[in-house]
């Protein structure tokens, strides 16, 4: 039986962002084991403390004054270790414009409260990572995921939302969610979540960048077979379909409470 662990970390959530991506990278306790072990391996061959991505990229902090060539080996190196020892990476974007005018603004519900935009993209971030759990590790018996999030202002907010999915959550959902913790930079599994967060936010903000685009239906093995790497990382968008999609359905669970609510005070029920 194998348990599933998955860092997380989000860029652009200022308000002043147009764009708001959360990031994540899953694999099993054990290989993250071996990760954190070779991680730090790495880290004191170069003598650094921690990876921060934005650092990286810019050759500022830790990072200031290196060469392209020490650069290139200690990223590499990384990469090396990601792949060989991480199950998958998930990228999830929500434009603020599409959720203020699709979810927040027209009707609301009475007595539901409608989520902000970091909860429902963290949301939506543990549901689709579970799903593709699911599918890459229905062979072996997966007792849970824990979920860890590197401690900030955010944090408290989506323990509030994962412990709500995670006392809602059924059979059918599959790979049930055990736990949430909040952790530092000290965590390999956090660097790397940083730097996927970090990278994803540039893709999403350079008009250049092209996303392979999968039609439907594709199995999540079959991509992984397609792009020839041991680990992917899938991209997501919560688009104005999909917000339409959430706030009809919290209007119509409001609908049904109020009208429950209504019979059952005058004795209909």
């Amino acid at each position: 039986m194998i348990t599933l662990r998955a860092f997380m970390d989000e860029s652009g959530t200022h308000d002043q962002s147009p764009i708001l991506l959360i990031a994540g990278v899953v694999s099993t306790k054990g290989k993250w084991r071996i990760f954190d072990k070779k991680w730090r391996e790495v880290l004191a061959d170069h003598s650094v403390d921690f990876v921060h991505g934005k650092d990286l990229r810019k050759s500022t902090g830790a990072f200031f004054g290196w060469s392209d060539a020490k650069q290139n080996d200690f990223s590499s190196r990384l990469l090396d270790i990601s792949y060989r020892y991480v199950g998958f990476g998930l990228t999830m974007r929500l434009d603020r414009n599409d959720f203020k005018e699709v979810y927040r603004e027209g009707e609301r519900p009475r007595k539901l409260q409608l989520q902000s935009a970091y909860g429902l993209l963290f949301r939506a971030w543990v549901e689709q990572a579970r799903r593709i759990a699911n599918e890459l590790y229905a062979d072996q018996a997966a007792s849970g995921i824990y979920v860890m999030l590197e401690e900030g202002p955010k944090a408290g907010a989506a323990m509030d939302v994962f412990r709500d999915m995670r006392n809602a959550q059924t059979i059918a959902d599959g790979i049930p969610l055990k736990g949430f913790a909040i952790g530092d930079k000290s965590y390999p599994g956090l660097q790397l979540a940083d730097m996927t967060a970090h990278r994803g936010w540039i893709a999403e903000k350079r008009e250049d960048t092209k996303f392979h685009k999968l039609e439907e239906p594709v199995s999540v093995r079959d991509v992984k077979r397609r792009i020839g790497e041991p680990m992917a990382v899938y991209r997501l968008q919560l688009d104005r379909e999909f917000l339409a999609a959430v706030k009809e359905g919290i209007l119509a669970e409001d609908a049904w409470r109020i009208e429950y609510g209504r019979r059952k005070a005058s004795g209909e029920i």
